[in-house]
């Protein structure tokens, strides 16, 4: 791959701030290179810079590329499914939906001009409610804690917090994950009623429930994307690039 391809088929934004003494590069979901430099770095530099830099972006694009590949489409594409529980749940464009329902075989009915994004947020926080919070009793029971409430909250990226009020908040948008997964971050919050941080002692309670931990935490990192579907902002859903583009420049299969 020639070095001039990365600026010239591309897009790349240069962003220069006053106190910035290094040269750094990243690659935004949208595939959107950026340079941040300092104010008074030269186009011959960061022309090197770029060149040099190839190596990364082309792995960054490459990781990219193999998000897309899993991402549901559920307002274009033919076989329209969403995460549901750690599972592929087909959505079935129904005309007799007046609101989203599930069938005897757990496809969800949609009426076609209600599939948009409010109105799978909208499923997802009414579902949330009731199972987080039978989750939360359950184990709030076996590990002897007294959770406040709960409040359900849909950060980006956050999935859930213990505030120092016993107050637990978890992320709606956690029921893309299997059950396994659920639990494990009810536990975990559940736990910082015991211990307020991270430390040892804490990782020991968790463990007590929750032996498996460290392959949810590895779950929840490898598919956090998956949400990004329901948050009508996301940078995944508005490429600057195509991917066609992408694995020509790069000359990926």
């Amino acid at each position: 791959m020639n070095a001039s391809k990365v600026p010239s088929k591309l897009p790349v934004e240069i962003l220069r701030k006053p106190y910035q003494r290094s040269l750094r590069v990243r690659v935004r979901p949208s595939g959107l290179i950026q340079v941040i430099c300092g104010r008074s770095v030269r186009e011959d530099e960061l022309k090197r810079f770029l060149e040099q830099a190839q190596p990364f972006i082309k792995k960054s694009f490459r990781k990219l590329l193999e998000l897309h590949k899993d991402l549901p489409h559920p307002f274009t594409s033919t076989k329209p499914w969403i995460p549901w529980l750690g599972q592929k749940l087909p959505l079935i464009i129904d005309s007799q939906a007046p609101k989203p329902f599930f069938d005897e075989e757990q496809n969800l009915h949609v009426e076609k001009t209600r599939l948009n994004v409010e109105t799978l947020r909208k499923f997802y926080k009414l579902n949330a409610g009731p199972l987080l919070q039978d989750r939360l009793e359950f184990w709030a029971s076996r590990m002897n804690v007294r959770p406040t409430k709960l409040v359900l909250r849909g950060q980006k990226s956050r999935w859930g917090s213990c505030s120092s009020k016993g107050v637990i908040n978890l992320n709606w948008k956690i029921l893309i994950a299997p059950l396994e997964v659920i639990d494990y971050l009810i536990v975990h919050e559940l736990s910082h009623l015991k211990h307020h941080n991270h430390s040892d002692r804490f990782w020991d309670f968790v463990e007590q429930f929750q032996p498996n931990y460290k392959e949810q935490e590895k779950w929840l990192r490898k598919h956090q994307h998956m949400a990004e579907f329901l948050d009508p902002r996301s940078e995944l859903y508005q490429p600057a690039v195509s991917r066609e583009v992408i694995r020509q420049v790069f000359e990926f299969e």
